[in-house]
């Protein structure tokens, strides 16, 4: 799978990392980005999602999850459930091949918004779309929010990109009917460094072997 698959045609692409099938265990700690996992009522409205799976979705998993996660994915899945790759855009931002991803968003830049967090407001203006809901820390608690917002734009977007920690998953499963037709894509990290962001340890400039510099792995 690649990004070109990724955008051939619409899709509904949440991806379950480690951290959300620990939301689903009701870990007591918080993930990698200081989003608290034990929260009242995210575990049963996270494992929903695939539980009770909806036809059309494109569940994905990254690796990690499937090495470190065995038992919770067993007890919490449906086996329904036909996992896609979930580090389609990770690789991509690895091997410095996110030009690609980035021009497909030029095309869309008037139908597109984020839901992410305050630092998306330093994306380039030609991928900044026209709408940004800015998440904070815990921001699973805004889901419903979300939600009735996205679904009151569903007219004017083909595309709603999320870096929304546990709230992506439970938005796309309530959008799904509202914006068939459309793309509802978990971009998780993906596009930190295009901000300034170095939120992982991969993103460093330092750590890049190819000797391409972030404007060029983007595509600028």
């Amino acid at each position: 799978m690649s990004i070109e698959w990724l955008t051939c045609q619409p899709r509904h692409w949440p991806r379950y990392g480690d951290g959300n099938w620990l939301v689903m265990g009701k870990s007591p700690k918080k993930n990698c980005d200081g989003h608290r996992m034990n929260i009242k009522g995210m575990a049963e409205a996270v494992r929903k999602t695939v539980e009770a799976p909806k036809k059309g979705i494109d569940y994905a998993m990254t690796e990690i999850a499937k090495k470190q996660y065995p038992g919770l994915i067993e007890t919490y899945a449906s086996k329904e459930i036909k996992w896609t790759n979930g580090d389609i855009l990770a690789d991509a931002v690895i091997r410095g091949e996110m030009a690609l991803f980035v021009a497909w968003l030029m095309e869309h830049n008037k139908r597109l918004a984020y839901v992410g967090p305050r630092h998306f407001e330093e994306l380039p203006r030609q991928i900044k779309g026209v709408y940004h809901l800015r998440m904070g820390k815990d921001c699973w608690k805004d889901t419903d929010m979300v939600v009735d917002m996205l679904r009151g734009w569903a007219h004017q977007l083909d595309v709603v990109l999320f870096a929304a920690s546990f709230l992506t998953c439970c938005a796309v499963y309530a959008l799904h009917e509202a914006f068939e037709g459309k793309w509802l894509l978990d971009i998780g990290s993906s596009f930190d460094p295009l901000c300034g962001a170095f939120s992982r340890a991969y993103h460093h400039p330092k750590k890049r072997m190819d000797g391409k510099s972030w404007p060029e792995v983007y595509g600028y």
